[in-house]
């Protein structure tokens, strides 16, 4: 073989070799790019859950101190002692 084929065959095989090595990276950024979506919507779905717990926390608190209020103010001011202290 000549020197000029040897070095043909040579970028031939380190095209193929460089392709091979781009189809792998494309496949890897495919997956990773699968997994931060389903990563995101965990994320989404956990944040929106995480919304209304507290949001139902802040309600039972409040709800409490209404009751606590309802339970001490309006007994008072039943007995007209509301604005008198």
């Amino acid at each position: 073989m000549s020197l000029a084929a040897d070095d043909a065959e040579s970028e031939q095989n380190e095209l193929r070799n460089l392709q091979m090595q781009l189809a792998q990276t494309n496949e890897l950024v495919e997956n990773l790019s699968k997994q931060l979506s389903e990563l995101k919507e965990q994320v989404t779905n956990h944040l929106s859950l995480m919304s209304f717990k507290i949001r139902d926390e802040y309600m039972q608190s409040q709800l409490s101190e209404f009751e606590i209020v309802s339970e001490t103010v309006l007994p008072q001011r039943q007995q007209g002692r509301y604005f008198a202290e």
